[in-house]
């Protein structure tokens, strides 16, 4: 809010509107959520086409625009300006507000693919705004400060409710935690309302420095943030990993094995026997998969109903794996679980597989073909 007001001239008068559209959006917010998402969509439209208007007026050269993609130059005086831009680009709020936003949403959190799309859609409603740019066009300065206010609404009106509901844990009811919020940040913004509006430049500097000021604070809101993505207990199946790299595999781990033969000849009865276990029998289920089983039955399971990526971490049993599981949270499947496949001669996994997979299969399972009765 701070951001979207400092560089704004007329202080007093955009300082009383921007404090009314405040209040506003917090009215609009008990007509429905639709309604304020409304309300949100036309600022960002309002955004957008401010600056692709105000990129029309600049006229930039399009060569230069270009070089300086392909090979950025920064010198010794443009330091203060670079570090800020990386402060109002990124800004720490934006570190937490996308993961609050989607809370803001009902959808089916145990549907991955839901979660990813409230991820994708909150990502472009909630984008960022580059840094001021300083002609002396006063038409550009005025759509500037347009597309400059829609957006700072748009994503600080999010932000400051999520601090106190996040960080602080206070249980208030909606309307009243966005009211103390946003009377809490009317009041420095009058201070500095007052105290630069000695000239232009003053309210130039102090949005300067603010953005600096952010840069220094992204990595107090990232490193935090990144422990706690890192762990399976808080993320489950979201949890990132090493970029570029692929889950660790067990370097000691049991080898399945693979029985294949007539019906009648006791493979199922002799796999059932050996301890506690889990059987998939026609169909693979984790509906009411055991975490305590020590190994796992696949009994009379065609290999076409199988998908690859699943028949891999079962049988080859060298990571942890999530499974989704309908009307059930996402299962982690504890890797280093051997398993006993059971096939009649009529459903062989081995004449279904592809030579590449076929190569995979035989370096992971030990293979033992039965011709006659032997339990």
């Amino acid at each position: 809010m701070t951001f979207s007001f400092v560089v704004l001239h007329e202080s007093y008068c955009w300082f009383y509107n921007k404090t009314k559209l405040s209040f506003i959006f917090l009215l609009l917010e008990n007509y429905g959520v639709r309604k304020l998402e409304a309300v949100f969509a036309v600022l960002i439209a309002t955004m957008a086409l401010s600056f692709a208007w105000m990129f029309g007026e600049a006229e930039p050269n399009g060569v230069e625009l270009l070089l300086g993609l392909l090979i950025p130059k920064l010198s010794s005086k443009t330091i203060q300006q670079a570090v800020g831009v990386v402060g109002c680009i990124i800004m720490p709020h934006n570190i937490f507000l996308h993961s609050a936003l989607v809370q803001s949403r009902e959808i089916d959190r145990r549907k991955t693919g839901r979660v990813q799309e409230a991820l994708d859609y909150y990502s472009k409603e909630s984008t960022y705004l580059p840094e001021k740019y300083g002609g002396g066009i006063l038409s550009i300065l005025y759509i500037w400060g347009i597309g400059l206010l829609a957006a700072g609404q748009s994503s600080t009106l999010n932000a400051g409710q999520f601090i106190m509901g996040g960080f602080l844990n206070l249980r208030l009811k909606k309307w009243l935690r966005a009211l103390i919020t946003r009377s809490c940040a009317i009041i420095p913004i009058m201070i500095v309302a007052l105290a630069f509006d000695t000239s232009e430049d003053s309210l130039d500097v102090l949005n300067e420095w603010l953005n600096v000021l952010k840069s220094i604070h992204i990595p107090f809101a990232l490193i935090p943030l990144l422990c706690l993505l890192s762990k399976e207990e808080v993320m489950g199946i979201f949890k990132i990993g090493p970029v570029l790299k692929e889950p660790e595999q067990r370097p000691i781990r049991p080898i399945s094995l693979y029985l294949e033969g007539p019906s009648r000849t006791g493979k199922t009865a002799w796999a059932r026997n050996l301890g506690r276990h889990n059987c998939f029998s026609g169909r693979i289920s984790f509906k009411d998969y055991d975490q305590d089983a020590v190994y796992n039955v696949i009994d009379d399971i065609k290999y076409s109903t199988v998908p690859t990526e699943l028949m891999k971490n079962l049988v080859g049993c060298q990571r942890d794996f999530h499974v989704f599981v309908k009307f059930q949270p996402d299962l982690i499947i504890r890797g280093g679980i051997p398993c006993i496949l059971l096939t009649n001669g009529d459903s062989s996994w081995l004449d279904a597989m592809s030579p590449k997979m076929r190569e995979w299969f035989d370096v992971n399972v030990t293979t033992v073909m039965i011709n006659e009765k032997f339990y």
